[in-house]
């Protein structure tokens, strides 16, 4: 892809998750995104979002880290998980529907419960009706059974490869909540506060 050209130049990624610490010299931020959590600020206090959007964003060719899938592109940070790695329905439909209004092409989230939820249906195709593509984590539990969001048709279901590129981790679920593999197993990124892990 990238020796196409498809490095995710002009593409804005939102990373919907608990925030991302845009103060890390390997990440390219979009203004200062959201939150949703009532806590104020979009600065991760708990690590997940960041190391996420380095996997999705981190800038290639600079000389420091490792780069990301989209090494051109930039990241829109929607805070909807608090810093135990927590959040309401409500909170993720939030995020998901500002994204879609600030013109995120890519909306990821690396989130997910056993509890179906309209309202996170409803946010869903509020987005794909914009134009965003959904990258949705098909779950952690090792099984096939349904994880939400990433069970409604909005979005597509990433389950995790290991990382000699063999099928299936321990824990990433299966069946019909996955679309696509992808490596999710001891993957190095960004990860607070501004370093990698």
């Amino acid at each position: 892809a990238w020796d196409a050209g498809l490095l995710g130049d002009g593409v804005l990624v939102a990373i919907v998750d608990t925030g991302v610490d845009c103060g890390h010299k390997d990440l390219r931020c979009h203004g200062t995104g959201r939150d949703f959590t009532g806590s104020g600020s979009t600065m991760d206090g708990y690590g997940h979002g960041t190391h996420v959007a380095g996997i999705a964003a981190a800038i290639g060719a600079n000389g420091i880290g490792g780069s990301g899938v989209a090494p051109h592109a930039e990241v829109l940070p929607v805070r909807v998980l608090d810093s135990g790695g927590s959040g309401a329905d409500s909170w993720i439909a939030s995020g998901i529907v500002y994204a879609a209004d600030a013109g995120a092409k890519v909306i990821n989230l690396s989130l997910g419960g056993s509890a179906p939820a309209s309202i996170l249906d409803d946010a869903l195709n509020y987005a794909v009706g914009k134009g965003a593509l959904i990258a949705c984590a098909a779950g952690n539990d090792g099984s096939a059974a349904p994880s939400y969001p990433n069970t409604y048709a909005g979005c597509i279901g990433v389950a995790a490869t290991r990382k000699d590129g063999e099928t299936g981790t321990a824990w990433t679920n299966t069946g019909v909540n996955a679309d696509v593999g992808a490596p999710g197993d001891s993957i190095m990124s960004t990860c607070i506060p501004s370093k990698y892990c």
